[in-house]
């Protein structure tokens, strides 16, 4: 697109302050909401609205990147050995922002173990570390990698940039089963990459894995020449967040609501193009489906209205990036922040003894496969409250990754982390107590106090939804959690510890809840917030994270 469409775009009626949702212009509760009394989402009706996942897959993490070893603040730069487990990765980011963020001057061995269940993050990843490690030009192979990440249409030259740099790796990997062979999902095909003299990267696949590997970068035929990526989306047909009425209309009315008034058009040119890709940048007929939403160059996923790569990376350090014409085009801005990040992991990898495992496994199989092996972090994702997709939950959770923590003797930092993002909902639907109930009424109702806070952050005309809303990302709500941690027991009758694990007395990676305004009460003054904490509740609000997601750390005892 060009320049001068750009302001044209900027002038669109979504773009200005006074612009307001259809629902609140004709008065009524949006479709998701019931009609009268507005009463919060339930959990499957937030994880509906919030679902970040393309049909099946979760192609997005939907938690922002996290360093999970902060290192320097904790064992220190100088120690030599480090084992680090992603058990349910869904991505990339967590990994990336831990190697980028090692001390410099660091020369500890890390063994990183990556792991997921879904077969297409796996591949997914895999295609990006073999990126990553063979890379001659950073800079190109991070803008590749963002696009072959984030972007559902591929500028024809990255993909052949893709297959020719990666392709010599891969000729030892089993593509197709001969003719009196089959796709036998019990035997497992093994490969080593040997990079430089001290990096390897080691995957695990089945033999229909291999073959969809293939498939992925290989045999994929795109249906239509190369297009725009407008023009792409419209042959497929691609369905955009707002089509239709009801709750899909509604949805995404409510999804520009929360947006700052000059992030809405990138948004919505998002959805258009279905790329991440800054304004001004060229948008001709060079763009072809990605194989990594488009295999067998049919079948395209479908977006959910709030599906957003903004939801992986911290949003504050997006919004710092400088590079980018349009100072409101955060998805111009998205591109640069992990194109850089990408570049940095590339040269980071050049500089460290790394080791790097893949595996596609379900969480509860990882202690038989690495048997023996003890984990100074443990990044648990949120398997802790996972029972929706009949994997581990809580203390399923513990009793399972919990033996494969180091104890504090061994190292008195090991660490697993976890996130319960659907905290607040896991109470109200599991705790029918009528005593614990009230105590559950009375850790979440807004106080006095509260209700001043919310003022001070959302005008005096803002919608009841809007407030509601917006004020969890205010509210204290810790004591929320201990009220689930002091009733575990009540809400998972698979309740059991097979050692001794609690939370650790003060958190050292990651802020118990980092979706939320920091001590939003005191940057207010005279019923107004201050600049920096309206500007961070403007940015959180926006993303459409969950608010109440609480990070754990556990500590063996």
């Amino acid at each position: 697109m060009h320049w001068r469409q750009h302001k044209i775009s900027c002038n669109a009626p979504i773009s200005k302050e006074n612009w307001r949702p259809a629902f609140e212009a004709e008065n009524r509760a949006p479709a998701w909401l019931p009609e009268k009394g507005h009463q919060p989402l339930n959990a499957q009706q937030w994880r509906d609205w919030t679902n970040h996942n393309l049909t099946e897959h979760w192609l997005y993490d939907d938690l922002p990147a996290i360093d999970v070893l902060k290192l320097s603040e904790n064992e220190g730069s100088k120690t030599t050995e480090m084992n680090i487990l992603f058990a349910a990765s869904g991505g990339l980011a967590n990994l990336i922002m831990t190697v980028n963020n090692l001390p410099t001057d660091t020369t500890t061995r890390l063994r990183v173990v990556l792991n997921d269940r879904d077969s297409a993050v796996v591949l997914r990843d895999l295609t990006l570390l073999l990126m990553a490690f063979t890379a001659q030009d950073s800079l190109a192979t991070a803008e590749c990698a963002v696009h072959f990440w984030y972007s559902q249409f591929i500028p024809q030259w990255c993909l052949g940039a893709i297959t020719s740099q990666i392709g010599p790796s891969l000729k030892d990997v089993p593509s197709f089963p001969g003719m009196n062979e089959s796709f036998d999902t019990d035997h497992m095909y093994s490969k080593t990459w040997t990079f430089g003299s001290r990096s390897t990267l080691t995957t695990e696949l089945t033999r229909l894995e291999c073959s969809r590997l293939f498939i992925l970068l290989f045999f994929t035929v795109p249906p239509f020449p190369p297009l725009t990526p407008i023009e792409n989306a419209s042959n497929l047909s691609l369905k955009r967040p707002w089509d239709g009425t009801g709750d899909n209309r509604d949805d995404w009315d409510a999804i520009l609501a929360r947006l700052p008034s000059k992030w809405r058009v990138a948004r919505e040119r998002y959805h258009q193009e279905t790329i991440v890709w800054p304004f001004g940048q060229p948008r001709d007929s060079n763009w072809i489906m990605n194989p990594n939403y488009f295999p067998l160059g049919f079948g395209g996923l479908a977006m959910k209205p709030a599906s957003d790569p903004l939801a992986s990376w911290p949003i504050t350090k997006v919004m710092e990036t400088i590079e980018g014409k349009a100072s409101n085009d955060v998805y111009g801005k998205s591109f640069y922040y992990v194109r850089n990040q990408f570049r940095m992991f590339v040269e980071r990898l050049r500089t460290l003894d790394i080791h790097v495992e893949v595996y596609c496994r379900d969480a509860k199989d990882l202690p038989k496969k690495l048997d023996g092996v003890q984990f100074d972090r443990i990044d648990a994702s949120s398997l802790g409250e996972n029972r929706r997709w009949d994997t581990i939950s809580a203390t399923p959770m513990l009793d399972t990754l919990g033996p494969m923590l180091k104890g504090r003797a061994e190292n008195p930092h090991a660490t697993l982390v976890s996130a319960y993002p659907f905290l607040f909902f896991e109470v109200q639907e599991n705790m029918k107590e009528a005593e614990r109930m009230a105590m559950f009424r009375e850790a979440i109702s807004p106080n006095s106090a509260d209700l001043a806070t919310i003022g001070a952050y959302l005008p005096p005309s803002a919608p009841e939804w809007k407030r509601k809303l917006g004020l969890r990302f205010l509210k204290d709500y810790e004591a929320l959690w201990k009220f689930y941690y002091s009733n575990m027991d009540k809400f998972d009758s698979s309740y059991s510890t097979k050692i001794p694990i609690a939370p650790k007395p003060r958190q050292t990676i990651v802020e118990s809840w980092p979706l939320q305004v920091k001590d939003p009460s005191a940057r207010v003054a005279n019923g107004v917030a201050a600049a920096a904490a309206q500007q961070e509740f403007n940015y959180l609000f926006a993303t459409a994270q969950k608010p109440t997601t609480r990070f754990v750390e556990w500590q063996r005892q």
